[in-house]
């Protein structure tokens, strides 16, 4: 083996010699270098080198072993000297001569300066501050963070100190919004849809016992007791006893409400009644029924009823039903020859949903500006009418003069020129069309419609069949039906949670006092929560009227034929005008709704 020898350079000056050659290491020399490099890192002074003493090779060879064995430093990283100490206080967090930092300091001393107002108040203010020590007044107080004054809220230093609150005790729960009874609605619902939380399986099946006995109730005017704890079978009976009604005429093979339909809605065509024979049987058969219904209301043992034709409804109310003084009948949609033939009957009648203003054909052309004065408005409407008299009878004299007969032209018929002169197809067929009758004149208007060609269909499938009735109590001829009631199951916010909820749906012609019993008897079945969703005939909304001269007090309904519960209902005053009830809320006993 043979061996290297070195030439240890001449220590040199660094003037003399900028790069000095390499150098080769004893194994001792580099036991040395790690012994050495142990002891300045348990050592925390570091010896100064003298300015004047030049490096010496071992040095140096000593310097690119430790920053070699040094980790490499961050770029990015900040200075230990310049990062601030935010644990302490006062000028200790090092140095604040950036922006950024003095606006932190000065809100810091504001929130300080609070703190100390803060407490200084509420020491004043507490029963216990004259057993406390008052603050040197030469000694600035400072406030030391502890676990007391994190969890405390102190106002911000933006803002003014606040007084702090006073709590008398625990807050009151809100009381619950809402009415113990509905409001009267005299339009005609088709459809009802009950959702609750809690089943309805309480309400079916029904027993023969039950059935029975729901039946003798309705037919006897009997009210149903029940425990609105628990459920029993007396909940049975009673839904029993709402959903019955009576119906003239019954033609199980039509759907006979509501009648203002498509015809593929009511049924399809049947030979018998194309016979003219089953047409006046069937036409003898409703005069006595309709005969019938009208003397039991006119002598009180008939709350109302209606009567549904193709192209009308008209709604009969016995004297002292919503406090009127007088038995009184309302008719809607109308035209203006349904009120034409009323006049010439010598019928009384009154608009109480007309606008105001007269319907004219001035209405429809452009009004004249603001500036005109009322005389002089007068003036051209006086002789715009007397230009139109004067081109009617023009045209008239034109047409006989080149040997045309007046006749052919249908378009300047004196009473079709009348017609839409006044301009009376506006409201034709819409809710401001309804027409109120009362007193004497509502025997007239009975007498009217036994014979009104109006109420019988001249084609299609409802032809020769008379109105339908339908009233709460019976009469001659009258059917006795129920409503068809459905069960479901349904889930309630899917997104949110799993719960079930329970729906009981309605279907059939259902009658302001049957709306208003089953109401109150979920009340009791399902705890007082559940809501309804109702479906309106939109024409029977004009039913709700508000009127002027309703007496509540000399209502009398003792022999009308409705349990005491619907007799309150129907004496009470009217709220609803040309609106209806569309859906129902009922929430800790107390019911809300929502009209349209």
């Amino acid at each position: 083996m043979s061996t290297f020898s070195t030439n240890t350079p001449p220590v040199s000056s660094p003037a003399k010699s900028p790069r000095s050659s390499p150098v080769w290491k004893r194994p001792s020399d580099i036991m040395k270098l790690r012994r050495a490099k142990r002891r300045s890192s348990t050592s925390d002074t570091r010896p100064l080198k003298p300015h004047n003493q030049s490096p010496s090779p071992l040095a140096e060879t000593d310097k690119d072993a430790v920053r070699q064995s040094m980790k490499r430093r961050n770029p990015f990283s900040c200075s230990p000297r310049k990062k601030l100490h935010i644990g302490h206080d006062g000028d200790e967090g090092g140095d604040f001569d950036d922006s950024d930092f003095m606006l932190f300091r000065m809100l810091k001393s504001a929130d300080n300066d609070n703190k100390l107002q803060v407490n200084d108040k509420c020491e004043k203010d507490s029963p216990s501050s004259q057993f406390l020590i008052p603050a040197s007044p030469t000694k600035p107080r400072k406030l030391r963070k502890t676990s007391s004054t994190r969890s405390t809220e102190l106002p911000s230093p933006l803002k003014e100190p606040s007084s702090p609150e006073i709590f008398d005790g625990p807050e009151e729960a809100p009381l619950p919004s809402g009415k113990d009874r509905l409001p009267l609605d005299w339009s005609l619902k088709m459809k009802i849809r009950f959702v609750s939380s809690h089943p309805f399986s309480w309400s079916s099946p029904l027993k023969t016992t039950e059935e029975a006995a729901g039946l003798s109730a309705f037919v006897r005017t009997r009210q149903v007791d029940f425990s609105p704890d628990d459920v029993t079978s007396d909940h049975k009976t009673a839904l029993q006893q709402c959903c019955m009604y009576w119906m003239h005429p019954n033609l199980p093979w039509l759907k006979l409400f509501p009648r203002m339909v498509t015809d593929n809605k009511i049924g399809k065509l049947v030979p018998l009644l194309q016979d003219e024979g089953v047409i006046n049987m069937l036409h003898t058969d409703w005069t006595n029924s309709f005969t019938s219904a009208f003397q039991l209301l006119k002598a009180q043992h008939c709350p109302y009823f209606y009567m549904c034709t193709h192209l009308f409804t008209v709604l009969f109310r016995a004297s002292a039903v919503c406090g009127l003084p007088q038995f009184n009948a309302i008719v809607t949609p109308t035209t203006r020859g349904f009120r034409e033939s009323l006049r010439n009957e010598g019928i009384d009648f009154s608009m109480p949903l007309k606008p105001e203003e007269d319907i004219t054909q001035g209405n429809l052309r452009q009004q004249a500006p603001a500036e005109t004065s009322h005389s002089d408005k007068a003036a051209c409407d006086d002789e715009d009418e007397e230009d139109i008299d004067q081109t009617d009878e023009g045209a008239q004299s034109w047409l006989e003069s080149i040997g045309l007969d007046k006749k052919k032209f249908p378009e300047l018929r004196p009473e079709k020129i009348k017609m839409q002169r006044e301009g009376y197809k506006i409201i034709d067929n819409k809710p401001e069309s309804t027409v109120y009758v009362e007193s004497s004149s509502t025997q007239a208007l009975f007498n009217y419609l036994l014979n009104c060609r109006s109420c019988f269909a001249s084609s299609g499938v409802q032809y020769g069949i008379p109105p339908t009735i339908l009233a709460p109590v019976a009469f001659k001829g009258s059917t006795l039906k129920s409503l068809k009631v459905k069960h479901g199951l349904l889930r309630l916010q899917p997104h949110k949670t799993n719960q079930k909820g329970y729906s009981m749906e309605l279907e059939g012609p259902i009658l302001p006092n049957t709306q208003v019993l089953i109401c109150d008897l979920l009340k009791a079945t399902q705890k007082g929560d559940y809501s309804a969703t109702l479906g309106v005939q939109d024409s029977s909304t004009s039913f709700n009227l508000l009127h002027k001269n309703c007496d509540n007090e000399s209502a009398d309904l003792n022999d009308c034929g409705l349990t005491t519960f619907s007799k309150e209902y129907c004496q009470q005053k009217l709220e609803l005008e040309r609106i209806a009830l569309r859906e129902i809320v009922c929430k800790e006993d107390l019911f809300s709704w929502t009209t349209g």
